[in-house]
């Protein structure tokens, strides 16, 4: 499992224990909680999408770019 996979399962808990929570209290401090989690998901995700770009052979990434500035064209 990836860190962004473990933020987002994380965060997917904090929702259960929102939804059974029986205090306003208890409900905020794992909303809270839940936010923390899904802005730790979203900033794995982009530096693994960030690697993956970086990880990739460079011919593949100049073929990308040159057909994206054909298509601008």
């Amino acid at each position: 499992m990836s860190k962004a996979e473990e933020a987002w399962s994380r965060a997917a808990i904090c929702v259960d224990r929102v939804q059974g929570a029986r205090s306003e209290e208890t409900r905020r401090f794992f909303t809270r909680l839940r936010d923390s989690w899904v802005r730790q998901a979203n900033s794995y995700q982009l530096a693994e999408s960030l690697e993956a770009e970086i990880a990739a052979p460079r011919a593949q990434r100049r073929r990308r770019r040159g057909g994206e500035a054909e298509r601008k064209s």
